[in-house]
């Protein structure tokens, strides 16, 4: 496929697949790194934890009814549209659920939640099941329980989308989940769904931290660098941005002392850091999710200490470049990264080769 596409191996950074083992041992016999797709394993949480109340896939099963009965009558439109019009209200059609698309389940129910009041009139008036108080409230409870989970899925299926927001993203909708537990009350309708998405997203993710390829990505993502790792975690991607340096860059291999000397005298003779200014934005809203996540980057800007350091190494002087990268202040959620690490690339030369 890559000699297809014309494609050399060392431009290939890593192969994005599902949990499936032939693709798993396809990329193992190619020596390719591989990560899973986010956006499945957020799919096979969300859709075991639906699978573990009875009460949701019987609500599924009876929206699921309404709508195609919608679908199938233009007389059955035409009576909503109708009732639309007395309530003062748009027309809005009902949505139905695709089985293999968790997200197609939560529209549906987030359409069936906006026509509510003109949904109850024409049940009241024709021959259908009708939906019961207490499913309205499952209806509500399950948009407000996934309702970071749509964003989360849209936002990584964005062509837009960047690996270095993975880790901050799933750790948001595990604070979400945990968030909404501690809120609802034990005859909550969906609480035991809650409980099985947490242990779910609890077990898919809890190695995120440690695959490189998702936690350098995320460190030398200006909008997120060390806020999301304990220092532990911390100083191992540090440690291991200092292999990749001196495997990568031939300069950190020459034993010729000149080489050394110019090195060292163009990182001293820079800058230790710069006010930046708004970059070009790689997103064009920002709702709840992106809004909590904004709020927690900046609420503890000042955790960008600064640290004394040896000199007179190259170690030294890499470790000098990644804590002038630390303690630059963090640029907002909303803006671009690349286009940060384009206009400071020369800033940080000895690191963007990694980036």
């Amino acid at each position: 496929m890559l000699c297809e596409w014309n494609i050399k191996k060392e431009q290939l950074h890593c192969l994005i697949t599902d949990e499936g083992s032939n693709m798993k041992r396809a990329a193992r016999l190619a020596a390719i790194n591989d990560i899973d797709c986010t956006v499945h394993k957020i799919q096979l949480a969300i859709r075991s934890c639906l699978g573990t109340q009875e009460n949701i896939k019987i609500l599924k099963q009876k929206c699921k009814k309404i709508s195609t009965n919608f679908n199938h009558s233009t007389i059955a439109q035409k009576q909503l549209q109708s009732i639309q019009d007395r309530l003062n209200q748009p027309h809005l059609k009902v949505f139905q659920d695709c089985v293999t698309r968790w997200n197609s389940t939560f529209y549906m129910f987030e359409r069936f939640s906006k026509v509510k009041d003109a949904l109850n009139l024409y049940m009241n008036d024709n021959e259908i099941d009708p939906i019961l108080p207490e499913e309205w409230k499952i209806i509500e409870s399950f948009i407000k329980l996934l309702g970071p989970f749509e964003e989360a899925t849209r936002e990584l299926s964005s062509s837009r989308a960047l690996i270095s927001s993975v880790i901050p993203i799933i750790q948001m909708l595990e604070k979400k989940v945990d968030d909404y537990l501690t809120r609802s009350q034990e005859f909550d309708p969906i609480r035991q769904a809650a409980t099985t998405l947490k242990n779910e997203l609890s077990t898919k993710f809890s190695s995120l931290g440690e695959n490189n390829l998702y936690a350098i990505a995320t460190y030398f993502d200006p909008r997120y660098k060390h806020k999301f790792f304990t220092p532990v975690t911390e100083e191992k991607i540090k440690d291991d941005i200092l292999k990749m340096i001196k495997t990568e860059n031939d300069v950190f291999l020459n034993t010729n002392t000149e080489s050394v000397k110019r090195l060292k005298m163009s990182d001293c003779k820079e800058n230790d850091m710069e006010q930046l200014g708004p970059g070009t934005s790689g997103f064009n809203r920002k709702p709840c999710l992106q809004n909590d996540l904004a709020m927690m980057l900046d609420s503890s800007s000042e955790d960008e200490s600064t640290e004394m350091l040896e000199k007179g190494s190259i170690e030294a002087v890499l470790k000098k470049k990644l804590l002038a990268y630390r303690t630059i202040k963090r640029i907002n959620v909303d803006e671009n990264p690349l286009n940060w690490w384009s206009v400071h690339r020369q800033e940080f030369k000895t690191l963007s080769p990694i980036v």
